[in-house]
């Protein structure tokens, strides 16, 4: 079987898009699909990673007696269901914006949120990051816990929706004040 160029294989065989040919690498939370079903398709060209404990959540949710939310999470099932029926959404889907989706399963073994499907995701980033080597791993969520834990562990991570310039944890264009809090203890 011939691999396409832009594809990289890591020691265990676990097939990989080049980053060079994507913006980002996204690992998107469950609360991120809720709220936008259609996310897939607003990311432009990243690599988008759905881990399983996401998967795990929206089959929970759409039994919901919140029916935006079941509703949203039958959206979510659909779109993934329809990426996948033609193409193997375990090594990527494309879709119609560029972008690649992929059902993650492996993670690495976290505590530092309260829901274990919280810590699998995050535990999924990391695992990812690992995998690939690459550093430009996102955590994608509504979540601030998670973003926050996230961070703890040396990882970047973005509130959705994104804002119009994407400051994903770049030092150089964070959208808040750089200045140092001045550290004279002078009384005046």
């Amino acid at each position: 079987m011939s691999m396409a160029k832009n594809q990289i294989t890591d020691s265990r065989g676990n097939m990989y898009i080049k980053q060079e040919d994507f913006n980002y690498i996204y690992v998107v939370d469950t609360s991120v699909l809720i709220e936008d079903p259609k996310v897939f398709f607003r990311l432009g060209r990243s690599q988008i990673f759905i881990p399983m404990a996401v998967m795990k959540e929206l089959d929970g949710l759409k039994k919901s007696t919140n029916l935006a939310r079941a509703g949203a999470a039958r959206r979510v099932t659909r779109i993934l269901d329809g990426l996948s029926g033609s193409q193997d959404i375990a090594h990527g889907a494309s879709t119609s914006s560029g972008s690649i989706v992929r059902i993650f399963s492996r993670y690495m073994t976290i505590d530092g949120l309260a829901s274990d499907a919280d810590n699998k995701i995050v535990g999924a980033a990391l695992r990812l990051k690992l995998e690939t080597g690459n550093a430009n791993v996102i955590v994608l969520t509504t979540d601030g816990n998670m973003r926050n834990v996230a961070r703890s562990y040396g990882m970047k991570a973005q509130n959705y929706p994104l804002t119009p310039n994407h400051f994903v944890d770049n030092p150089v264009t964070k959208p808040y004040s750089r200045t140092k809090p001045s550290l004279d203890t002078k009384a005046a």
